[in-house]
């Protein structure tokens, strides 16, 4: 009786399964874009369930589906979602999607902080999503975090460790004796992006910090790229070399966010050069210990006595150039509050870098404390102001270029000497003072053993920057707005160089010891008038006029000792010649602008701006201009193209931009570009003002 209970349970069993089966069906498709290429990862769902898939390398899928009719919905990013219904007889569906053109209408920030549509500009833009430099980001520099994501950008990264300058050429070198470094923006306002320190030949140096080294990625909103010289000419003499626009972070209305970002990186060195590992100490085949070349004998591991008069083995060392680096590492900590109400919102940060280079001692350490303030006073009047504080300090800079610095040093290391050995790179003598060991160099003139360099030559920096700004805006009437803006960018740097006596090149008798500070001060005021009219149905407008003050001072004083009364005693108090080095220069800058943007049926675009500087370098009347133009269509709107093509547009710009006065430039240089703006044709010519440099440029661009 039990055994036909348990059959019958079975048969039933089965049957029910068999029903469930009969009211389940396949469907199978591809999914392609509209040009009929394969979308591979795209999700394909059931309506009202959470029954999908996604379609493989090719575009295709394969779903379990109920019997009847279905809806299939289809997405995938950078695409339109697609849903469709399939009947109940119906085993494949094909989906075609069309790009999403959410990104042309997408708003950016263009020059002097001016949001507008980005289909509406006729230059060329390009934004970095922000996630972008904090994801993998650079520690050293956030300009180093750009490289690879911006088009035809040549980024450089500097040699002197964590925290060193970095070059960013947007479109290629326009200056033979300015500068050629993208204008820095951060907030509408040009950021003090010097370098103390930079390479002057290919001899010893040490590079120092710039300023887009201070800038916190993770407060960063977006970044919009302005390469062209239309696109930058609104900031006259300082954008001769293209822009790079930072908003950052404020505070939202109606919510409190904490936002916590931790990471940990670490890197090594990489690529080498090729070291031959046959032949040791010596030349034309005959072993001496003495020598710094590596021509001697085969190394077979022979007894010998070392350079240092010590018994040791005559056989290769691979990895004794390798072994003097170390693994950097880098550890990053913020932590960010946001929240406020309809009428204040506030934006609070603070952020902890920890890097190590990959020289031993290199070490950075920094602070940086944000806070930022947005209010709606009243219904026309709105303020916001923001206050940045960076507290920085570098330990043991390292020494770059050919003569006696670090790295040109262990690459000089014959290919026998151990790391055991080499680190023996100092001995005291009868009166305890250290000086270096016998070191075998091809010029022993110029290379020292490495490791003396980096605990011996010490080169420290502190810096203190404070960025802050104040804006006001008074929204006269519905279409018209006035607007002034003050900013502040305050770096003190303080550094302090000491140099035991023994150093080759660098140190005076007794030693030397070094102080310097540079203080750089950036004011900026402007006012604007900032206006939207609609002229017809299809005819708008938008125009502002505005005036820029600027006020830029370097100040650096550097005192030295000339050599030490008391050897290795590293104090100004103990100076043999004792000198003081000073440099101040001041440029004011005045400025008035004024730009138009006519819009004709949201589909004809047309820009005019103009802007005349006032340069305090420049003799009289210190005036020079800067016209732009440009005309963009799309094509796309206003008439019909093949399925095909979903986006055209055609832009042509006319701008002229410079670099602006330079002090005791003689002579200048005219360029002249045309085409895409790609590549420049240089005439040596004097110009009206003899202390500026011009650049010309038109461009045609059809995407």
């Amino acid at each position: 009786m039990q055994k036909n209970k348990l059959v019958w349970f079975i048969a039933i069993l089965l049957f029910m399964v068999n029903g469930l089966r009969a009211q389940t069906r396949v469907i199978t498709g591809k999914v392609t874009s509209s040009a009929n290429e394969a979308q591979p990862g795209a999700s394909v769902i059931v309506k009202g369930t959470n029954k999908g898939t996604v379609t493989d390398a090719n575009g295709v899928y394969s779903l379990s589906v109920p019997n009847g009719d279905v809806t299939l919905a289809v997405s995938i990013i950078g695409f339109n979602a697609l849903e469709k219904l399939v009947g109940a007889n119906v085993s494949t569906m094909d989906f075609s999607l069309t790009e999403n053109a959410s990104t042309l209408n997408e708003v950016v920030v263009t020059a002097l902080g001016i949001s507008r549509e980005k289909k509406t500009l006729v230059y060329a833009t390009q934004t970095v999503k922000p996630t972008e430099l904090v994801e993998a980001r650079d520690p050293n520099n956030v300009i180093n975090s750009l490289s690879g994501k911006i088009a035809n950008a040549v980024i450089t990264q500097g040699s002197g460790g964590p925290g060193s300058g970095a070059r960013i050429v947007l479109r290629g070198n326009r200056s033979i004796q300015g500068s050629n470094n993208a204008l820095i923006v951060v907030d509408g306002v040009p950021l003090s992006n010097g370098t103390n320190g930079t390479a002057g030949s290919d001899f010893g140096f040490v590079q120092g910090s710039d300023g887009a080294s201070s800038i916190n990625p993770d407060d960063i909103e977006s970044v919009t790229v302005l390469r062209g010289a239309s696109a930058a000419a609104l900031y006259g003499s300082q954008a001769g070399n293209g822009v790079l626009v930072i908003t950052t972070k404020k505070g939202k209305a109606d919510k409190i966010a904490v936002s916590i970002n931790s990471g940990f990186s670490t890197e090594n060195v990489w690529a080498l050069p090729r070291f031959q590992n046959t032949y040791g100490q010596g030349n034309g085949g005959i072993l001496s210990t003495t020598s710094g070349e590596s021509w001697g004998a085969k190394m077979t591991g022979q007894s010998i006595t070392n350079y240092l008069g010590q018994p040791g083995t005559y056989s290769a060392q691979p990895n004794n150039v390798r072994d003097f680096f170390r693994n950097g590492s880098s550890l990053n900590n913020a932590i960010s509050v946001t929240g406020g109400t309809d009428k204040m919102q506030t934006y609070v940060s603070y952020t902890n870098n920890r890097i190590g280079g990959i020289i031993n001692k290199n070490d950075l350490f920094r602070n940086t404390i944000n806070l930022r303030i947005t209010n709606q006073i009243s219904k026309r009047f709105s303020t916001d102001a923001k206050i940045t504080y960076v507290n920085q300090r570098i330990n043991s800079r390292p020494r770059s270029g050919e003569e006696n610095a670090p790295v040109a040093n262990i690459y000089n290391v014959a290919r026998n000497m151990t790391t055991a050995d080499l680190m023996q790179y100092e001995q005291l003598n009868n009166v305890g003072i250290p000086e270096p060991t016998t070191f075998p160099s091809t010029l022993s003139s110029i290379y020292q053993n490495p490791y003396w360099m980096i605990n011996n030559y010490i080169n420290n920096e502190a810096r203190d920057r404070v960025i802050g700004f104040l804006t006001a805006k008074y929204k006269l009437t519905d279409w018209l707005t006035l607007s002034g803006k003050a900013n502040l960018d305050k770096t003190t740097d303080n550094g302090e160089t000491s140099i035991y006596q023994g150093t080759i090149l660098y140190s005076r008798p007794g030693g030397d010891y070094s102080r310097n500070t540079i203080n750089v001060t950036e004011k900026w005021f402007d006012l604007m008038l900032d206006g939207n009219n609609k002229i017809t149905d299809n005819l708008n407008i938008n125009y502002r006029v505005g005036g820029i003050f600027q006020d830029s001072q370097y100040d650096g004083n550097t005192q030295s000792a000339g050599g030490l009364n008391v050897t290795n005693k590293f104090s100004l108090n103990f100076a043999q010649n004792p000198s003081v080095t000073s440099s101040f220069t001041q440029v004011q800058t005045q400025s008035v602008f004024a730009q138009a943007n006519l819009s004709l049926k949201e589909s004809v675009f047309l820009d005019l701006s103009l802007r005349n500087d006032w340069d305090s370098r420049l003799p009289s009347p210190h005036s020079f201009l800067y016209p732009s133009a440009g005309l963009s269509t799309i094509i796309s709107d206003l008439v019909k193209l093949p399925e095909s093509i979903s986006f055209l547009k055609a832009s042509l710009n006319y701008a002229e931009v410079g670099n602006g006065g330079r002090f005791g430039l003689l002579k200048s240089v005219y360029n002249y570009g045309q085409g895409a703006g790609n590549g420049f044709l240089q005439i040596n010519s004097t110009l009206p003002f003899p202390n500026l440099e011009y650049v010309l440029e038109t461009n045609l661009a059809i995407c």
